[in-house]
């Protein structure tokens, strides 16, 4: 699997100190890594009777981790539901007509609760909008298209990942080794794109941490 970009491993130890070179994750699915980003963003310390917002959300998803990032960032309390989105019982189509995770809900599921909001990019819109401070996006337009293709590039390696996963899980028989080196092609790119974006010290854009940051890390972790 295509290895961290130098600069966005550089990040990842900024962020977790206690973590070596040596137990890196390789990839945005590398179940071993020893210290995961998501760890700090989805334990029990953020299920909170005081929630402002309610997440469904999947364990793994690099998608949803970028959304509780920014929500721990803001100081807004949330309530976390973990789903499997493929499974016949998830709750997904019935708060996202297209199924797919994550999905943040206003005030909490039922009756008192608002519209929901789905699509990681949206959803990030939406809190940068109802809760502007602190702010994860920048304010002047050419930083934040700067930080959005940071978001974009990380979402397509991402994007890619899955493809490639669930095409390993048919047989062998019915695999395509086109699909596969197609998707390879697009983490390995996007990889490599991660590496010319990120800087070797400081934060990606407008020095300040933010979206691009979230999103480098996200991807790599």
């Amino acid at each position: 699997s295509p290895s961290l970009p130098t600069n966005v491993a550089s990040m990842f130890l900024a962020i977790h100190p206690s973590t070596t070179v040596a137990n890196l994750p390789s990839s945005s699915f590398d179940a071993s890594s020893a210290v995961s980003t998501a760890s700090l963003y989805s334990n029990d310390s953020h299920i909170r009777s005081d929630c402002l917002v309610f997440i469904i959300s999947a364990a793994p998803s690099p998608y949803a981790r970028k959304v509780r990032i920014v929500l721990h960032e803001k100081g807004i309390p949330f309530e976390l539901e973990t789903t499997v989105p493929w499974n016949a019982d998830t709750v997904t189509g019935h708060h996202n007509p297209l199924g797919k995770i994550p999905i943040l809900i206003p005030d909490g599921p039922g009756p008192q609760g608002g519209e929901p909001v789905f699509e990681s990019s949206y959803i990030l819109e939406w809190l940068e909008v109802h809760h502007p401070s602190p702010a994860m996006m920048p304010t002047d337009p050419i930083e934040r298209l700067a930080a959005r293709r940071l978001e974009v590039v990380g979402d397509g390696v991402c994007d890619a990942f899955v493809l490639h996963f669930f095409e390993m899980k048919r047989a062998p028989e019915h695999r395509s080794a086109a699909w596969l080196d197609r998707q390879f092609r697009k983490i390995t790119g996007g990889m490599a794109e991660l590496e010319r974006l990120v800087p070797e010290t400081g934060f990606c854009v407008g020095g300040q941490f933010g979206l691009g940051d979230i999103a480098a890390v996200c991807t790599a972790d």
